[in-house]
């Protein structure tokens, strides 16, 4: 990945200090016609990267989201780097800002301080130049990932041996082929929604399948509540809801869906089937388990 203007042609040049990004907000002239001030951060024609001053006199430089301000430069010499979402784009914004380098990793973007390494929490990360000149990071946050127990894993799973057994019949039963649109609609019902574009208003269906977000534990506690109820109906939507976000409208594989329906039972039982282990800090590592915690 490459650093400054040369990656994606943005014009924007690392800004090294407070004094370097004050300079340029204090050069750039705004772009007229504009109702809401925006001073570009480096081509004039790509104003979707702009800098800002702020009433306490940092300074803020945003990637594509003016309300947001990805990397923040106080006049104390700290550095806040706080990515408005994760993506390939913001971590070569902040390459090319800092000066740093940013990539995205397991759903997180992370940036490598000499030969440490740090995720970019929610809330951001303060950096502050050391005595060499070079940045660090400034109380990080503890990282964690998790590890699955297995013992207790396998004794949760079996409480749900019946619905597994059912979900394989289900599956062979229907075969590999999709299942139709029309039956989704039959059994969760549409919402009819509206969007306008140009002079036009279009109206289109969304199907009311469920929110089948593993991190989410009312998503979770529902879900789970239909395999575990004994109305046959209830079942027969769990299995439509799997089959439906492990294949969509494609062909049906037993074993994705298989896999969602193990993933659903662990972050249902997450408390007791998972620990906690602490990374040193300025050392990440993949967390396997990660979507049942984000």
């Amino acid at each position: 990945m490459g650093w400054g203007s040369s990656y994606r042609n943005s014009g924007i040049v690392h800004i090294d200090s407070y004094e370097q990004a004050l300079n340029k907000f204090e050069t750039t002239k705004p772009i007229r016609g504009r109702e809401v001030e925006c001073r570009p951060l480096g081509h004039r024609d790509r104003p979707h990267f702009s800098i800002q001053k702020a009433e306490d006199g940092s300074i803020g430089c945003c990637d594509y989201n003016p309300a947001h301000k990805t990397v923040v430069f106080k006049p104390a010499g700290e550095v806040l780097v706080s990515p408005a979402w994760v993506s390939t784009s913001t971590a070569v914004f902040i390459e090319e800002v800092l000066g740093i380098r940013a990539k995205v990793f397991d759903h997180c973007v992370v940036i490598s301080l000499g030969d440490k390494e740090y995720r970019l929490p929610k809330g951001g990360l303060t950096l502050k130049r050391n005595d060499n000149g070079a940045y660090e990071a400034i109380n990080p946050a503890p990282r964690v990932v998790h590890r699955i127990k297995r013992r207790k894993s396998n004794i949760v799973r079996a409480k749900y041996s019946e619905f597994r057994d059912y979900l394989t019949g289900f599956i062979r039963l229907r075969g590999e082929s999709r299942i139709e649109e029309d039956e989704y609609k039959e059994v969760f019902g549409v919402t009819v929604q509206t969007y306008t574009h140009g002079n036009n208003t279009h109206k289109y269906e969304r199907i009311n399948t469920p929110n089948m977000d593993m991190s989410n534990p009312e998503s979770v506690t529902a879900l789970v509540g239909w395999m575990t109820s004994d109305e046959a109906m209830d079942k027969y939507k769990c299995a439509l809801a799997l089959i439906k976000d492990s294949s969509g409208y494609y062909k049906v594989k037993e074993a994705s869906v298989l896999t969602l329906l193990d993933k659903f039972i662990l972050a249902h039982h997450k408390d007791t089937v998972f620990t906690e282990i602490e990374l040193e800090a300025g050392n990440i590592r993949k967390d396997r388990y990660s979507w049942a915690f984000k």
